[in-house]
């Protein structure tokens, strides 16, 4: 049976890997929206973090290095008995509404194109802390979303698994 496999995307792919400056700037500006409003030399430093993990992520092909390098990883991993390899399932990545949070996504999507698994990017609008509001409004955001969607993969026969990391 097809798995459709929910997973909610942070910054552990970019953050596990990071030396404490870098540490540093990923938490203050986990929450920035758009790249451009990034301070100057902060995204500079970011941008070439993010590359760089994301190179990393692509060339490493042991599954151990992988899930200690990503928390959504070992989540997918464990769904699939320590492999990332599992059929014909679809990923939908669930993404902070942060630039950091989507590259974080586009880089577990990579990957799990790389390992043969179709997936999709979806940034759910307001999905942030800096507000408690936001917050609230976008979890009945996904909450919608999910009831509105879900129903036509199960009628496909699709196995629906929530990787809650």
């Amino acid at each position: 049976m097809q798995k459709l496999i929910i997973s909610t995307c942070g910054t552990s792919s970019l953050s596990n890997d990071a030396s404490p400056e870098v540490r540093k700037l990923l938490t203050d500006n986990a929450n920035i929206c758009n790249e451009s409003d990034l301070p100057e030399a902060s995204r500079r430093t970011l941008q070439a973090h993010v590359s760089s993990s994301l190179a990393k992520l692509i060339a490493t092909t042991d599954i151990n290095q992988l899930t200690r390098q990503s928390a959504e990883l070992n989540g997918v991993a464990g769904i699939y008995g320590g492999k990332l390899t599992g059929g014909k399932d679809h990923h939908i990545l669930l993404a902070t509404d942060t630039w950091l949070g989507e590259q974080g996504a586009n880089a577990i999507e990579t990957v799990l194109q790389n390992h043969g698994h179709s997936t999709e990017v979806r940034r759910v609008t307001d999905l942030r802390t800096d507000s408690i509001d936001d917050f609230r409004a976008a979890l009945s955001e996904v909450v919608k979303w999910a009831y509105d969607t879900l129903p036509g993969y199960k009628e496909k026969g699709y196995e629906i698994v929530f990787n809650l990391v």
